[in-house]
């Protein structure tokens, strides 16, 4: 049986991995069937705003993806080359932040 810890990280490897292939019915059914989930921003993105629901996760992403920059904007997984990196303890992270630019900016 895994342990909590376990079982967080595997829906986190999952999660990244499905990012990675952009899966948004993948992501989706990582999720509970109610959620309490918050993206902050200006009500201009149309991806902000608050979901309670697992079937608003999947439009998030479809919303969100195209007004990020093809090949700019990307998935990090540190040492993730190997399957002993993978296991290691460090963890797997997202980065968008200011190599994405918005469509709804102009940009």
């Amino acid at each position: 049986m895994a342990t909590d810890t376990q079982a967080s990280r595997t829906v986190a490897e999952k999660f990244v991995e499905r990012l990675g292939r952009q899966d948004p019915d993948g992501i989706q059914e990582l999720f509970s069937e109610e959620i309490d989930w918050h993206v902050p921003g200006s009500d201009a993105l149309p991806w902000t705003g608050r979901r309670t629901r697992r079937e608003e996760v999947a439009p998030y992403f479809t919303t969100m993806w195209p007004h990020f920059a093809h090949g700019r904007s990307k998935v990090v997984t540190p040492l993730a080359t190997s399957m002993a990196a993978r296991r290691s303890t460090r963890s797997p992270c997202m980065r968008f932040g200011d190599r994405s630019r918005a469509r709804s900016q102009g940009g």
